[in-house]
């Protein structure tokens, strides 16, 4: 079950959060921030929610690149993680 204020937030995640998310997760971002994210829709995978996003970043030349970066919920431990969706 997913409260309606979880499902709030993980349906407007930030650049900010996003970037924490990744670098929880293990991901080096410093040389390219993340400076804009666009919720793009959910799936659910078996117990897992998928919240799909598109993310704008700096490339470490300069130019702006795009990612699509997926944020998981479990709802059964409430755990929220993210990886670049391959």
């Amino acid at each position: 079950m997913i409260s309606a204020a979880k499902l709030k937030y993980l349906t407007n995640i930030d650049a900010d959060e996003i970037t924490e998310l990744l670098l929880d997760a293990g991901y080096e971002g410093s040389d390219e921030p993340i400076i804009n994210t666009y919720f793009a829709g959910v799936e659910v995978a078996e117990d897992i929610l998928n919240f799909s996003y598109q993310a704008q970043y700096v490339h470490v030349d300069g130019g702006l690149q795009f990612a699509d970066i997926i944020v998981s919920f479990d709802p059964i431990t409430s755990a929220v993680s993210a990886d670049f969706q391959s």
